[in-house]
């Protein structure tokens, strides 16, 4: 009997700017006597730029072979400028992450779609978001009430490279290791 293909879950990141650092503190002092929301420690900060998914721990090679190719799909730095503090997702009519949302930008869509073309061969499934937001998920809503967000930030982010994240499942929790990094030579 074959044993079962093992699956590892990844995407393609990039760590966030310093001022996500400081917010993201400033966010959980702010809401230091709320319960029910988990907030992201900083090591598990990140912007992703692409969500890969659950994938063949066999194929994990294959694709990081073609991330050089996807490296060069980006010519041009992509900027992205913060927006807002926001509450999303949907569980049962109530938000469940907070996040810290960047502008829409072309260039960023352009990019993610050309990374999805490049790694369609290997990808599991569809992407689920078709138009993808650029965010940092600051913390999770679990129960309780909701945060306040009732905190100031200038921000932008340019993109110049990534990384590939590999999420890691624990008794503890969640965190991530990284795979490989995929940066510019000039950068």
């Amino acid at each position: 009997m074959k044993a079962p293909l093992q699956t590892v879950r990844l995407f393609l990141a990039v760590p966030p700017c310093q001022e996500i650092y400081v917010a993201s503190r400033d966010l959980r002092n702010l809401n230091a006597g709320l319960t029910g929301t988990k907030w992201i420690g900083n090591d598990n900060l990140h912007l992703t730029v692409f969500f890969i998914g659950d994938v063949n721990s066999g194929d994990v090679n294959d694709m990081m072979d073609l991330l050089p190719d996807a490296l060069r799909l980006i010519s041009n730095p992509v900027r992205l400028n913060f927006q807002s503090f926001t509450l999303e997702g949907d569980r049962q009519g109530r938000p469940s992450m907070v996040w810290a949302r960047f502008q829409e930008s072309n260039d960023f869509s352009d990019l993610v779609n050309r990374i999805y073309q490049l790694l369609s061969p290997l990808l599991p499934q569809e992407p689920r978001f078709k138009k993808p937001v650029p965010h940092v998920t600051l913390g999770r809503i679990r129960s309780g009430a909701t945060p306040c967000l009732d905190v100031s930030m200038q921000a932008s982010v340019t993109i110049h490279g990534f990384e590939l994240w590999e999420t890691v499942r624990s008794e503890s929790g969640v965190t991530y290791r990284v795979k490989g990094k995929y940066y510019h030579p000039e950068v």
